[in-house]
């Protein structure tokens, strides 16, 4: 796997659960990725238009994904 894939995947099972962070742990023989949802964790200001003009550029460029299917 690519240097960082873990925390691609912590980011994908992010929004696939609706989660607000995720954890990465590595054990040795590979990395367990677990979602954490907790409410001292702040909510994501998900109406700033920048973030989606930063972060959605760094996704598309890191793993390959239809981005046409990802924004309705």
């Amino acid at each position: 796997m690519d240097e960082g894939f873990e925390h691609k995947i912590g980011m994908l099972a992010c929004g696939q659960f609706s989660s607000k962070s995720y954890y990465c742990a590595n054990y040795g023989q590979g990395t367990l990725v677990v979602t954490i949802d907790d409410d001292r964790i702040p909510e994501i200001e998900m109406d700033k238009v920048e973030k989606v003009l930063t972060c959605f550029p760094q996704l598309i460029g890191g793993i390959s994904v239809h981005h046409k299917k990802c924004v309705p």
